[in-house]
């Protein structure tokens, strides 16, 4: 277990590289590797979804293809998560699932400021170590992308570099509000449920292609 010090460094270490043309052949690869990836060989994946910022530009934090885009992220995600639960060995594997966005948009279209609609993001951390909550601050420190490195690096049981800015969420601190059906647990029938898409406009996306 080791820190690679560059960017170039970590690209020609990855067990696998790709630059595809779309978010759906994207989440296709994806789909593909998180259901069949050997778990000895395997160890990470990021996986990134461009649309929606594509969208933002296009139309604005308050247009509507910016909304259909982030329905259409969700069901790229639920494809993901879908072929996790999939996994053969799943029960006996260690899963952390990290979801965030590296920035917002105004409402005309853009970003790179510092209002709040630029700055807010999603943050979710979700594994068998995560309790059901609202994640808080930390020494006066908010949620942040500085986070993402330390939750992940303390998930593997990798120690955090004290120049890290951010915080590991990978524990008690790091919370999914997942009981969707509301029996008190956060299990398989939540994430089913959540997968499930509600709007007619989801089912209208074509994702086998």
């Amino acid at each position: 277990k080791k820190i690679l010090k560059t960017a170039d460094d970590a690209n020609s270490r990855m067990d696998k590289r790709s630059d595809l043309a779309s978010d759906f052949s994207v989440s296709s690869a994806a789909v593909k590797h998180l259901r069949e990836a050997d778990p000895n060989s395997s160890h990470a994946v990021f996986v990134a979804i461009d649309d929606v910022d594509i969208a933002g530009h296009q139309c604005g934090s308050s247009g509507e293809c910016y909304e259909r885009s982030i329905r259409i992220a969700d069901v790229i995600v639920a494809r993901m998560l879908d072929s996790i639960r999939s996994r053969e060995n799943l029960l006996s594997e260690n899963w952390q699932i990290v979801l965030t966005s590296d920035h917002g948009h105004r409402p005309s279209g853009g970003h790179g400021g510092q209002s709040e609609l630029e700055r807010r993001i999603p943050f979710i951390v979700s594994s068998k170590q995560a309790s059901q909550d609202v994640m808080e601050e930390r020494g006066g420190t908010p949620v942040s992308h500085a986070d993402v490195a330390p939750t992940v690096l303390d998930h593997f049981g990798i120690e955090i570099p004290e120049r890290y800015w951010g915080a590991s969420r990978a524990g008690n601190a790091a919370i999914l509000p997942g009981d969707f059906n509301a029996d008190g647990t956060v299990d398989r029938r939540d994430i089913d449920l959540l997968s499930r898409a509600e709007d007619e406009l989801i089912y209208d996306v074509n994702l086998d292609t």
